[in-house]
């Protein structure tokens, strides 16, 4: 593109002075056609990416499970588990530290002392690494 503009601008200028009006239009010309032809490709190219990624987010949601590393989350993330409150995942996070890191899925239900009616929903959302 720089080279373009540099080659192009000679020609502009030189047309300009020597007062060849016929060449010069042409040059002017030429320019402006580059021009909307860039403008249009840019338009393509990034109606082609958001349609690409509006895709893939679409993809991934319909693939991936949002599944959690007991090990890894913070106090924020346990939040969001059924029947988990602000002190309680906080309370998780206590325990691990103290206790070290969970084994299993089940240590984590073990340790925490979670109910069965919120167990199948949490096995839903959390995998151990």
């Amino acid at each position: 593109m720089q080279i373009f503009l540099i080659i192009y601008s000679y020609f502009f200028f030189y047309y300009l002075i020597s007062n060849n009006y016929i060449y010069f239009s042409g040059i002017v010309l030429i320019g402006i056609a580059v021009i909307i032809y860039l403008k249009i490709l840019k338009n393509i190219s990034i109606k082609k990416t958001k349609k690409i990624v509006k895709e893939l987010l679409e993809d991934n949601k319909k693939e991936i499970k949002p599944f959690i590393n007991a090990n890894r989350a913070n106090w924020y993330i346990f939040q969001e588990l059924p029947g988990f409150t602000r002190v309680s995942a906080k309370k998780v996070i206590w325990i691990k530290r103290h206790n070290g890191v969970y084994t299993s899925v089940e240590d984590f239900f073990i340790k925490n002392e979670i109910t069965e009616e919120n167990i199948k929903q949490i096995l839903k959302k959390i995998i151990h690494i």
